[in-house]
């Protein structure tokens, strides 16, 4: 126990024994040892919540960045699919310009389209654009011994191309030979 003396001044002071004096000390060590723990626990409970805080927005951005990732490939996917129907549109249009040129050169006749046919596959020319097909069908018409000049392109007013609906002599005949037919009942 404390024992109170008077010191050299004449004033009371409490004194402790050595066995006092540690045990107030082995007492606030732990007082302080258990402060420390405390504030290390609230420490790594705010650390451990803060850390899942980081995984989880880490998380939404990594699931953020495949959306977005995701959603590129398919717009670069739709991009190439468009390029692609434009070049497919592109390449029609311009089958169906030369399909427009050599029927109004050749009308129905399969032996003069041939003939067309082979010489225009022969040429190196270009064939990018209407004027490019148009000079191309005329070389190789001229080529195949067509005199491109005598036949009308029949151009309209839009600048497409009409097909030629002069029936060659031999489509004649035979629409004649098919309504003579009909007239006597032969077909129906």
């Amino acid at each position: 126990m404390a024992t109170t003396i008077i010191n050299d001044e004449g004033n009371e002071e409490v004194v402790f024994t050595q066995a006092e004096i540690e045990a107030q000390i082995a007492e606030k060590e732990a007082a302080l040892k258990a402060e420390f723990e405390k504030q290390l626990a609230e420490k790594d409970a705010h650390v451990k919540e803060k850390l899942d805080q980081f995984q989880q927005a880490k998380k939404s951005v990594d699931i953020e960045k495949e959306e977005i990732n995701s959603k590129v490939a398919e717009a670069m996917r739709m991009a190439e699919e468009a390029k692609t129907t434009v070049a497919q549109a592109r390449e029609s249009e311009l089958n169906a310009k030369k399909e427009a040129i050599i029927v109004s050169l050749t009308g129905n006749d399969p032996v003069l389209r041939n003939k067309i046919e082979d010489e225009y596959s022969i040429l190196s020319l270009p064939a990018s654009t209407p004027e490019e097909i148009n000079a191309r069908v005329t070389k190789a018409a001229s080529m195949a011994g067509i005199n491109s000049n005598n036949f009308n392109h029949n151009l309209s007013f839009s600048g497409n191309f009409a097909p030629n609906v002069q029936a060659s002599r031999s489509e004649q005949q035979a629409a004649e030979y098919d309504a003579w037919k009909k007239d006597l009942g032969l077909q129906a």
